[in-house]
């Protein structure tokens, strides 16, 4: 669990525990233009408790859940219902928020950072690109791993359909700093 104190400023949280974006959001606090005011401040101009917000904050933690189950042990079919119930439950929250964010970045900071127009921009169409190859995961990929695993014999275009989705990877991974050398 983080230490939180009253005089530490809201951008200092968000980069300590990113997670924490999302209640700061909730609690109406703005941790970007904003971030750069303690916590206190920024509670009391939105009329909150600082004591309250610091339990909530504290609560959360800044970080995310670790997973427990093995899922290279896991049966195909479970780990595909994982990957769609977990990850892509997680892009079709997150990527709309981001857009949103960027947009409002955008609008704030556009006219002294024309960069940003790029930014988006790039981050829109990665966002395109992956609801489409959700989709076909979900689609064709998933269906045929939950049958193969469940016994049934691969149909012969599989071997296709999965190149198809690495290609997918193969074409967006590049562009991604953990991918980038």
């Amino acid at each position: 669990m983080m230490s939180i104190e009253r005089s530490t400023t809201v951008a200092d949280l968000v980069v300590e525990g990113p997670a924490l974006a999302r209640l700061f959001e909730q609690l109406g606090i703005d941790y970007c233009c904003g971030g750069k005011r303690s916590l206190e401040e920024a509670c009391a101009s939105r009329g909150l408790d600082v004591a309250t917000a610091i339990a909530l904050l504290e609560a959360d933690g800044g970080a995310p859940e670790g997973e427990a189950e093995d899922w290279a042990r896991a049966p195909l079919g479970e780990l595909c219902d994982h990957i769609v119930e977990a990850h892509h439950a997680l892009l079709r929250r997150e990527l709309p928020r981001l857009s949103t964010l960027l947009g409002k970045v955008e609008v704030a900071h556009g006219p002294e950072r024309p960069e940003l127009a790029e930014v988006r921009s790039v981050f829109e169409e990665m966002r395109d690109e992956l609801e489409e190859h959700m989709e076909k995961e979900e689609l064709v990929l998933f269906p045929l791993c939950a049958a193969v695993g469940s016994g049934a014999p691969a149909p012969r275009f599989v071997a296709s359909a999965v190149a198809v989705l690495e290609d997918d990877h193969a074409s967006t991974g590049p562009r991604s700093s953990v991918c980038a050398g």
